[in-house]
This record gives C-alpha cells, sequence and structure tokens, in this order.
C-alpha cells in the first residue's frame, strides 16, 4: 500500500470483534483499527447479510468497553439506519459515509454475496466456495466474507486487502488464488498494519 492510493478493503468479522476470546494485545491491536480506519481514505465493501452478522458480533463484545474505538461507536449508533440502506438495491454499489468527517467510505455490494456469486460468476466459483467451505470448516458468514471479496475485485482494479485474524479463512483464501488472479491480500490485524494504515492517513 502507498499513500498515494485510496485503499480497498474487506474487514472479516474478527477484525472488529472485541471480544473475550482474544489475548489482550490482539483486543488492543482491534481497538486501535477501529480508532483509525475512519480517518483512513479508503472503500469497505460490505453486504446486507454481512452487516447482520457484524451487529451480532458486535454486541458480544462491546460490553467490556465503556467507550467504543471509534469505527464501533458510529457502526452501533447507525447500525439501523445501515441496515436499511443496505435492503435498497438503490443504494447498492454507491459510496456510503457513516459520518461527514470519516473519510472511510462503506460500498453495499448485494443484499447477499453468496447468492450474487451464484447469480453472477459462472458455477464453478459458486461450487468452489462451496467445496472451500466444507474443506476448510468455514461457517456461512466466513463464505460471506469471501463472496464480498469476489464481486469487489468487478468494482476496482487495484489490489483488496481483507483482514481477518481467522486461520480457516486465511488458508480458505489460499486455495482460491486462481480466482483472485493475486490481486487479494490478506493480513492479520497487527502493530505493522496499523503502522502502514498510518502511513495513508499521513
Amino acid at each position: 500500500m502507498s499513500s498515494s492510493e485510496e485503499l480497498a478493503l474487506v474487514l472479516d468479522h474478527s477484525a472488529l470483534a472485541l471480544n473475550e476470546g482474544k489475548e489482550e494485545e490482539e483486543r488492543r491491536v482491534v481497538y486501535e483499527l477501529g480508532e483509525l480506519l475512519p480517518k483512513v481514505p479508503a472503500t469497505w465493501f460490505v453486504s446486507l447479510d454481512y452487516l447482520k452478522t457484524l451487529h451480532s458480533v458486535m454486541e458480544r463484545g462491546e460490553r467490556r468497553y465503556e467507550k467504543l474505538p471509534l469505527l464501533q461507536g458510529s457502526l452501533k449508533r447507525v447500525f439501523r439506519e445501515l441496515m436499511g440502506l443496505a435492503r435498497s438495491r438503490s443504494h447498492h454499489c454507491k459510496p456510503i459515509q457513516m459520518r461527514r468527517d470519516h473519510k472511510l467510505k462503506l460500498h453495499v455490494i448485494s443484499r447477499s454475496a453468496f447468492k450474487k456469486v451464484k447469480e453472477k460468476e459462472d458455477e464453478r466459483v459458486h461450487e468452489m466456495l462451496i467445496k472451500v467451505k466444507e474443506d476448510h470448516g468455514l461457517g456461512d458468514e466466513d463464505v460471506e466474507v469471501m463472496s464480498i471479496t469476489l464481486l469487489a475485485l468487478r468494482h476496482i482494479r487495484s489490489k483488496l486487502v481483507v483482514v481477518t485474524s481467522d486461520r480457516g479463512i486465511i488458508n480458505a483464501f489460499e486455495t482460491i488464488r486462481d480466482l483472485t488472479n493475486e490481486r487479494v491480500e490478506v493480513v492479520r490485524p497487527t502493530r505493522e498494519f496499523l503502522g502502514e494504515l498510518e502511513m495513508l492517513h499521513t
């Protein structure tokens, strides 16, 4: 990533979850990621199904904190409105800002990315996602993240960054590298990644 380009981004739910299952250092990094992302010029690709799962995941983790990170706090305030927009096809594939002072924009790609892959891609892609799900023990929410990624590649020319701490998803993306033409960079939420985002912010 260079400071001159706008980041194209997919965030697995694990990259935003502040739950008890994480080590303390990983929770700190996720918290700082939530503080930093709204200040970074980036497009975050989502779907309605993804947002529904994210809402549940965040509710489980937010009880630990009196003050949520900027991104999670903004999402909590506008979730109902945001999911209303995601249900409306007229708002799909258009930039949505949660706050005027946020540089981060949301791009709702569909109601269900997995269903849209079945409609828009060839049958081989859909079958491969099903096989990857079975082989790596993924849940429906994980396959939705992968489907969002495949659809997002239709909208950008640059690389797309997927942020996840889920080993199953990391391995699954290795399996489908031929589908992404090596245009997907899968990264963990780490101090190193925070440093790269800082350069985009400054």
